[in-house]
């Protein structure tokens, strides 16, 4: 079974696409926003999901920056981890 979506398709040659990694990133963000409803930290809700939206966008900038180097599937791990925790 293939999964397949328009932003995440990856065909070669790849190439580096921050913008639409910064913005399925942010959507990402948006989502983990919508399903914490606020109650994950003591702060407010607008507060937590300009968080989540930054860091959404962010590590889907990194992603999308470093896209080509997506061939080899640790390398792929090591750029993810490296996003997130930047995120």
């Amino acid at each position: 079974m293939r999964f397949n979506v328009p932003t995440l398709s990856l065909r070669e040659p790849l190439h580096a696409r921050p913008v639409h990694g910064l913005l399925l990133g942010s959507g990402t963000g948006a989502l983990f926003a919508l399903m914490s409803g606020g109650q994950a930290f003591d702060s407010s809700w607008s507060d937590q999901t300009v968080g989540y939206l930054i860091a959404g966008a962010t590590a889907g900038f990194i992603i999308g920056l470093l896209l080509p180097q997506f061939r080899r599937r640790w390398v792929a791990g090591v750029i993810v981890g490296f996003a997130a925790a930047v995120g």
